[in-house]
């Protein structure tokens, strides 16, 4: 995935060299891929782009995280992925945590950063509450 300077996304295959932008997604300021590839809008929604190994009808649609807003910065790993409120706070938007409903850590705040690896979450707070 790629973010063109226009705000809109653009997807393509591994096994082609074919690329497609996402319909009626724009404003896209960042994406992040792991089992799930995501898109921040400008706005704080964030979208699903649905992972693919080819490039098809059915591979070029975002859908919005419903229940997720005023997010600054999303990511995304193995097992599940993060999206940064405006707020500090975070969200697990999804992975692990099947029906992929948003969830609050307990207890975190002040958060200023985010990172997934393969089977954890990292989060950076600003300070201490």
């Amino acid at each position: 995935m790629a973010v063109k300077a226009d705000g809109t996304l653009v997807t393509w295959a591994i096994k082609s060299s074919q690329s497609r932008t996402i319909i009626g997604l724009s404003n896209v300021v960042a994406v992040a891929a792991g089992r799930e590839g995501l898109a921040l809008t400008r706005d704080g929604r964030v979208f699903e782009i649905e992972p693919h190994s080819d490039l098809d009808q059915n591979s070029d649609k975002a859908r919005q995280i419903i229940g997720l807003s005023n997010a600054v910065a999303i990511a995304a790993g193995n097992s599940r992925s993060l999206a940064l409120r405006r707020d500090g706070s975070i969200a697990v938007v999804w992975g692990d945590n099947y029906p992929y409903f948003p969830s609050e850590p307990v207890h975190l705040t002040s958060v200023i950063g985010i990172a997934v690896g393969d089977n954890f979450c990292l989060a950076l707070q600003n300070e201490a509450p």
